[in-house]
This record gives structure tokens, sequence and C-alpha cells, in this order.
């Protein structure tokens, strides 16, 4: 890969995949906007809040309010979530859920010390009852597709979708199968980030030509001259995730090209193709990696 810090801002690095994400609107409209990635930072940040809102209440009727300790409490609370609004504003990050949680074992892991400080038996109910409802608020938020798309994707996919994603890993299997019976010693080309599981499932996983190879970006530009026989694509429509080889030739998959040959289609959602010629030309849209 010729870059020490391939991972840190290379095509897979944070950054890089949050860039590929800019065109949904919940991350677009933050870009370069400090007041709507406030506004909406504190939001999800409120939705882990309700164990310090009871400390914060505890403190007020025991008169321990206004104290240094409660300005170092709020501080580690929130100054992990803060930084959020940078990275949003950078596009540097993703507005997941779990990335504004930081302030919930914070406020958890102060509850004993505050406890211990309290006038009357009676106040411990103040936090319990703070514990139970962020239960509730969160139990409902990750069913909301809008306020938590990753998390609720992956519910989907463990309880809601099940039969969809076991029928994915069986189809991934068969391509592994078929590939290790015709072409265990071709140089198949394929980006990792769409096709792991078929290469885990390969009993010859050297046949395939993937981005921690040395020279993977120039085997994309131009297959032939780096030996590579055949490609494997998925569906860009149908799958997540940056690929590499989809985002320099965004049309091969439905249109194909010139320069290969359809082999075999796997479903809707993978083809192979054999590379027949150069592809006689720099496809390779560098503006979107950072070498």
């Amino acid at each position: 890969m010729k870059n020490p810090l391939y991972f840190l801002n290379g095509e897979y690095s944070n950054t890089a995949l949050v860039q590929a994400q800019l065109s949904h609107s919940i991350y677009s409209d933050m870009v370069h906007n400090p007041l709507k990635a406030s506004i909406f930072v504190i939001k999800m940040v409120l939705l882990f809040s309700a164990p310090l809102i009871s400390i914060l209440i505890l403190r007020l009727i025991n008169h321990r309010l206004v104290r240094w300790d409660t300005l170092i409490l709020l501080g580690m609370f929130l100054s992990i979530s803060m930084v959020q609004i940078i990275m949003l504003v950078t596009g540097t990050t993703f507005a997941w859920l779990r990335y504004f949680m930081y302030g919930l074992p914070v406020a958890v892991a102060w509850l004993p010390y505050e406890l211990s400080k309290v006038k009357r038996q009676w106040h411990v109910i103040i936090p319990l009852i703070a514990m139970i409802a962020n239960y509730g608020i969160l139990s409902y938020v990750v069913t909301q597709p809008s306020m938590a798309p990753e998390e609720n994707k992956f519910l989907q996919n463990s309880f809601g979708n099940q039969n969809e994603v076991d029928d994915d890993w069986k189809q991934q299997s068969e391509i592994a199968r078929y590939l290790d019976d015709n072409y265990a010693h071709s140089s198949i080309l394929v980006d990792t980030s769409s096709a792991f599981f078929i290469i885990l499932q390969s009993k010859f996983p050297t046949q395939f030509y993937i981005p921690s190879d040395k020279e993977f970006i120039n085997a994309v530009t131009d297959p032939e001259k780096y030996k590579v026989s055949y490609i494997l694509l998925p569906n860009p429509k149908l799958v997540s995730g940056i690929n590499v080889i989809n985002m320099a030739y965004p049309n091969l998959y439905n249109q194909g090209a010139d320069w290969v040959e359809l082999v075999k289609e796997f479903g809707a959602k993978w083809k192979l193709y054999k590379v027949i010629q150069s592809t006689g030309r720099y496809a390779l849209n560098t503006n979107n990696y950072a070498f």
C-alpha cells in the first residue's frame, strides 16, 4: 500500500467512509453548519441524560448543586460528545446513536458517590426511576430508523430480516464454492468491504486480489496489466459500504464494458466478469481516495 497511515487517510479510513455517505441529508445538512450540528448533538446527548438529570436533582434537594464537582461531572459527561460537533461540521464522523452514549456510563459510575451523600434513603428512588426511564427511551429510539439508522438496521438484521441475512450468507458460501471449483488458480479482483464472507468461505483465499495487496489500486485501474483474470462485483444498489471497483467503474455491473466478458450472474447481487483486454485508460477517479 506504500502508506503507513493507510487506515487513517486511505480509502478505508473513517473519513473516506463518511465522505461516501455525505449525500445523506442527516450528514450533509450539518457540514459547515455549527448551529445545526450543535442542536443535533444536544438532542442525541439528551437521550442518554436521565441518570445525569437524576444526579442534578439529588444535588439540588441536598443543597449540593452549586459546587465545583458539579462542573466536573458536566464536563466529563459532555466533553466527548461535544467533540462530535466539530467532527460533524467537518464531515468526519457519522451521526450514529451509539457515538453519543459516552456520558451514560460516566453518570452511572458517578451515582454510588452521589448516593453516599444523600440525607434520606428515599432519594435512592430518583436515580432508579431515571435509569428505568432511560432504558425505555433508548428501547424506543433503536426502533426508529430516522433516529438510530445503524442500530435499527442491526436489530432488523438480527430479528426482523433474519431470513434475508441467512439467504445472503448462503449465497455467498455458494459463490465461494463455485470460485474454488472453477477458478482456484486464477486471480480474482474483489473488494473485501463487500465480499469478506466469500473470502472467508473460500478454501483458496490467495486467489483473491484484495485491497490489502500492494498494487490493488493499480490493479483496479488496469486489471489486465496486473494479471487479474476475473472481477467479482456486487450490485451497487443492493450492498452497503464503499466498494472501490464500483466507484472506479460505476456502470460496470449494469452495463458491462468492452474490456470484460460476463461469465456468471449470482442472483441479483453478484456478477463475475472475465478480463479480456486492457482498460486502455485510467478509469479510477483518484479524487475519491486519499493516497
